[in-house]
């Protein structure tokens, strides 16, 4: 309901001690022992996912196995595009990993020199979220039975989801390239045709050099 998310957005932000949250911003990587490295944002606007705001980013660092250096590259590219094109600032950006995440946003936007709050949330030794770790590097404990940490673990799930998604279409389209494109002589409409008549590569393998021909 629109007023109880109200409730939770205002205990949110008295919480850490900012002024609004209604625009959020959270970013993951996701990668395969480096391999189809993508990094993800979602946002949210007054406590509801808006997906026209949602942005992949492939990973264009040599360094894809190293989250930190990757969430750094997605979240400069994004930042710099806020200064570059004009384009919107969020009001709240909440990294998932803890300190270490905290303070790559905290280090860029002192360099981009751009005033956006910012928070990062914290799991425990099981991996599950115990709390959230505010601007000043102090960690806040959530009530787990609130409104409010069912409302952060569902936009970190939803976060997790877009990521995981994103990374699987990546390794899709590698593993497609990887195989088709290697053939001589194969241009995009015969692959099309040979994807189309089969219906997937896991088919074409199975195929006989005359059904293929």
């Amino acid at each position: 309901k629109a007023k109880d998310t109200k409730k939770i957005l205002s205990e949110l932000t008295s919480m850490l001690g900012i002024k609004s949250a209604n625009i959020i911003e959270l970013y993951d990587i996701s990668h395969l022992a480096g391999e189809a490295a993508v990094g993800v944002k979602v946002a949210y606007q007054n406590g509801v996912p808006n997906k026209n705001l949602y942005r992949k980013y492939l990973i264009k660092g040599e360094e894809k196995k190293d989250d930190l250096a990757s969430t750094r590259e997605v979240l400069y590219r994004r930042l710099f595009r806020i200064i570059s094109e004009d384009d919107y600032k969020p009001d709240l950006i909440i990294l998932d990993g803890g300190l270490n995440q905290l303070n790559i946003a905290r280090e860029l936007l002192s360099e981009l020199n751009l005033d956006i709050d910012f928070c990062a949330l914290v799991k425990n030794n099981k991996h599950v979220t115990r709390g959230l770790i505010n601007a000043k590097g102090e960690e806040i404990k959530l009530d787990k039975k609130s409104a409010l940490f069912y409302f952060l673990v569902n936009m970190q799930e939803e976060v997790h989801r877009f990521s995981i998604k994103s990374h699987i279409n990546k390794r899709s389209k590698s593993l497609t390239a990887s195989i088709l494109d290697d053939i001589k002589g194969l241009g995009k409409k015969r692959k099309a045709v040979l994807l189309s008549a089969f219906g997937s590569l896991a088919e074409i393998r199975k195929a006989r050099v005359e059904e293929l021909s």
